[in-house]
């Protein structure tokens, strides 16, 4: 919360790190309106946020979210 606010940076490290893994293969990484699902670019005080990703590990799809409550 008292973090980084810019979510395209939060974003890219996302990105960085899953692509640090071996044998992983980035499917989607987006950062959305959790109401709407409409992509965001800013934290608003009120809007919950939804990081949702899905990576390839060797064969296996994981699919994941992370539901932020600024």
């Amino acid at each position: 919360r008292k973090g980084e606010q810019d979510l395209k940076s939060i974003q890219t490290e996302i990105r960085e790190t899953l692509s640090s893994l071996d044998g992983a293969r980035i499917d989607y990484v987006e950062i959305v309106d959790a109401e709407t699902l409409e992509p965001t670019t800013q934290i608003i005080a009120d809007r919950n946020i939804l990081i949702a990703l899905a990576v390839y590990l060797k064969e296996t799809r994981l699919i994941d979210n992370l539901l932020y409550q600024p």
